[in-house]
């Protein structure tokens, strides 16, 4: 599904309306991109958010070890200019800090410099020039290998006190039934079922089966995120489930969380 039939969570539309799209979307890692000089973004995201990658950009600066630790990505990629005088020490900082994946993105040329940082930590290298097709395809396959995508959620699920049904699309605390909207419940039980995950909105949408780019998942998450809240304020007030990992996504807390037996018949 594209952008153009996302389901409007305007009070004007309501997103139960109409049929659901079908409980599918690939797996989802968290990635992190820094940045050693300036550069245009938009296709290296681009290609990630083919692939189902959560991706966030920033500088790297005295915060990027401790947002790798916090974040736990599958991915790091790290963009350089050669020669480049802080890159092999970047790359020794991050392989520090995480086992993920590190890739370079580089511009210019220097041999020697791309060797110290392959040999300090780094996994592998692209060109910022390559084509965009090889681009994704080397992607595709660190997302492949890495087996870190975002659990899909069981027919039955307990989590924080909260009960999941799949089958019957509904979710419980305690022993309240929590109103929620088709889409509303898809939201919440894909972040439920990946407690201490951050997922992005792009990413929560595709779990439903809907294409969206970024911007435009985010507006749209971002009120689902809203109304979840306050359904379950109702029910479990005094404490927030949902948490908002700023310019990455969102996620629920992290808690131990076990599949139902025979959980659809919960009533």
């Amino acid at each position: 599904m594209d952008a153009s039939r996302l389901p409007e969570p305007a009070d004007s539309r309501d997103p139960e309306q109409g049929s659901d799209p079908p409980l599918t979307g690939r797996p989802e890692f968290v990635a992190l991109v820094f940045h050693l000089h300036p550069y245009n973004p938009a296709g290296l995201i681009g290609a990630m958010l083919n692939q189902r990658i959560a991706a966030t950009d920033r500088p790297f600066d005295e915060n990027a070890v401790q947002l790798v630790t916090s974040l736990a990505p599958a991915l790091i990629v790290l963009v350089a200019e050669l020669p480049g005088d802080r890159l092999t020490e970047a790359v020794h900082e991050l392989r520090q800090a995480s086992d993920a994946c590190i890739l370079l993105l580089v511009s210019g040329d220097d041999p020697a410099d791309l060797a110290r940082a392959l040999n300090a930590g780094a996994d592998a290298f692209l060109r910022e020039s390559e084509d965009p097709a090889v681009l994704n395809a080397v992607l595709a396959a660190i997302a492949r290998r890495s087996g870190q995508g975002f659990a899909s959620y069981p027919r039955g699920l307990e989590t924080a006190g909260f009960r999941i049904l799949e089958e019957r699309r509904e979710a419980w605390f305690g022993d309240q039934l929590i109103p929620l909207t088709g889409m509303e419940f898809r939201v919440f039980a894909t972040l439920a079922a990946n407690p201490g995950r951050v997922i992005s909105p792009a990413g929560i949408l595709a779990a439903a089966g809907i294409e969206a780019p970024e911007e435009s998942a985010a507006a749209q998450v971002k009120v689902y995120i809203l109304r979840i809240r306050r359904k379950i304020h109702d029910v479990a007030p005094g404490r927030e489930y949902i948490h908002n990992v700023r310019g990455m996504g969102y996620m629920f807390e992290r808690r131990e969380h076990a599949t139902l037996p025979g959980a659809s018949s919960h009533r």
